[in-house]
């Protein structure tokens, strides 16, 4: 295989437009007035029902695959430590969950969390 010279020269022709290179200085930025969203009670509520009830429908789902896994169990006899483990770890999501649904909703004020626990 034959190369060109070019490639097997072991110096390089430096070019004048790299030392050209311009910079341009950053432009100032308007300024950002703050702005309050302020939501209404009503939307609030709306919010944290639609919340609640995805909650619920997957918790809902959570025991439905509970249920499935203790149902071969009883037919079988087998899975004991699957169904077990599988409740376990269940029940620690769901937890975590419930905590993480009460930290990222906002509550309306006319449904504390003191008398209407999740």
């Amino acid at each position: 295989m034959h190369l060109p010279d070019c490639v097997l020269s072991d110096h390089l022709q430096d070019t004048d437009a790299d030392t050209d290179v311009r910079v341009d200085q950053p432009e100032e930025k308007a300024k950002i007035t703050s702005v309050t969203l302020e939501k209404d009670e009503a939307e609030i509520e709306a919010e944290f029902f639609f919340a609640v009830e995805c909650f619920l429908e997957e918790v809902q789902s959570i025991r439905t695959t509970i249920k499935d896994s203790w149902g071969v169990y009883k037919r079988t006899g087998y899975d004991l430590v699957i169904a077990t483990l599988l409740t376990n770890t269940a029940i620690e999501l769901v937890r975590q969950a419930d905590d993480q649904l009460e930290l990222l909703v906002e509550r309306p004020a006319k449904y504390p969390a003191a008398n209407f626990p999740v």
